[in-house]
């Protein structure tokens, strides 16, 4: 039944579940009820300082174990009411929208550094790393997984797209075995029968050649051949942005914001973006990316090129 969980799920649910055993022991509880149990998460709050989405995390982490070792199914309305006075003694805040200007990162990508020829390793890295991610809307963590294997990244002859698909043995965090995720297939953007300065095809391309002499089973790789973790991925990215706006606080995973809410700015197409995200349904892109705080500005987003122009 554990194997049900992804493994970073199992270590939150283990702690959760031994938060609830401490806090058994602190009370003295003769025996687990639903009431000890609702006294706890509501402890969460009132007395750690936890907020409202953290009590639901716990509570689904506790409701098996309780279940299938204590018989007991909490009742559905009181776990409602529970959740509700919650979240009107502690309204989540609102997540700040990004200010920092995408327009501004393309800037610093079209000259300097990562303009010149040859283009160093370093900043060849940078710039394929953001404009992938812009032009795919993969988090880190996809990014980190993706390979050099020829069956996984491919390179169309006529130069008008690539197609990426991570290493088989990974698995994103909403993929099911009834909801398994697709290649992702980046179309080249063409200036005059010439690659653009800003596109990620000719990016991704010219970093595997620059990197060439790399085992093939990372698509990113550091100076030194070794494979970049999600982390120093964001970091890099965070770099990036910092580097071409100051000051603005940035996150990496703004960029996988900046690509969906592009693509569905250009198309309006709510059913296009849910399927170019490869979600079951377009909730999650509605209330967890969609700003039109993202001027539309020419560049590759989400597989959707700027003007909405066919791929050659």
């Amino acid at each position: 039944m554990l194997s049900a969980l992804r493994p970073s799920s199992t270590r939150q649910y283990e702690s959760c579940w031994r938060a609830f055993q401490a806090f058994l022991r602190e009370r003295g509880a003769p025996s687990v009820t639903a009431a000890v149990v609702f006294s706890f998460l509501s402890s969460l709050v009132h007395e750690r300082g936890r907020q409202p989405p953290t009590v639901a995390v716990h509570l689904v982490a506790l409701s098996d174990p309780l279940w299938y070792g204590f018989n007991i199914r909490l009742d559905p309305r009181a776990v409602v009411l529970l959740k509700r006075g919650l979240f009107y003694q502690r309204p989540p805040l609102r997540a700040p929208r990004p200010t920092w200007s995408l327009q501004k990162v393309l800037d610093i990508l079209r000259g300097g550094a990562f303009f010149s020829s040859p283009l160093s390793l370093v900043p060849a890295l940078k710039k394929a790393l953001f404009l992938t991610a812009l032009a795919s809307g993969l988090r880190a963590s996809q990014l980190r997984a993706l390979t050099r294997f020829p069956q996984w990244t491919v390179f169309v002859e006529d130069r008008s797209h690539v197609s990426l698909a991570p290493s088989p043995r990974f698995l994103t965090k909403n993929e099911r075995e009834d909801h398994r995720l697709q290649l992702v297939v980046i179309p080249a953007w063409m200036d005059h029968g010439e690659h653009h300065s800003l596109c990620p095809v000719a990016a991704l391309k010219y970093f595997i050649k620059a990197s060439s002499d790399q085992p093939p089973h990372c698509l990113f790789v550091s100076e030194r051949g070794s494979p970049l973790s999600t982390r120093r991925i964001s970091a890099l990215l965070h770099e990036l942005i910092e580097e071409a706006d100051p000051g603005r606080a940035p996150k990496a995973h703004d960029i996988r914001g900046a690509a969906y809410s592009l693509a569905f700015l250009r198309t309006f197409s709510l059913a296009g973006v849910t399927e170019g995200g490869q979600w079951s349904s377009s909730t999650s892109f509605v209330t967890r990316y969609l700003s039109h705080s993202w001027r539309d500005i020419p560049c590759v987003a989400l597989g959707v090129l700027p003007g909405n122009q066919s791929s050659p």
